[in-house]
């Protein structure tokens, strides 16, 4: 969110279409400190032109469509060693990580003319083959 306040105010002016965007973001960001620098935040409010206490605002609501996770990163193992990672679909299962990590030179160099004893996987966060 302090990012998109440095996007809107790279320039030192801040045009009238993207005013309300801009209070917006400000009032939802001394919202969510409030609870931290109760005082601070409280000043900040009033020199923004809100009147009351900032803790008696409504708890700023998100978005549960952008809270989704399109990707995840799998850690690949080679005998118990960081070998790679890849990136797949936060939906993916075991077989296609496999297929992933055999398409990384960097991790098949590992275990290419070995055999292959047995995959352990761990869904969501890492396999280690061990060959």
């Amino acid at each position: 969110m302090v990012n998109e306040m440095y996007r809107f105010t790279g320039e030192g002016v801040i045009s009238t279409e993207d005013e309300p965007i801009f209070r917006e973001i400000v009032e939802t960001l001394v919202t969510l400190l409030s609870p931290f620098a109760p005082h601070l935040c409280d000043e900040l409010w009033e020199t923004i032109g809100r009147k009351g206490y900032v803790l008696e605002q409504q708890w700023p609501l998100c978005n549960p469509e952008f809270l989704a996770v399109d990707t995840m990163t799998v850690i690949i193992q080679v005998n118990g060693k960081v070998r790679g990672k890849v990136d797949v679909s936060s939906d993916a299962n075991e077989e296609v990580i496999w297929n992933a990590a055999q398409q990384d030179p960097l991790i098949t160099r590992w275990f290419t003319d070995k055999a292959i004893r047995k995959k352990i996987y761990v869904p969501g966060k890492l396999m280690n083959i061990v060959v």
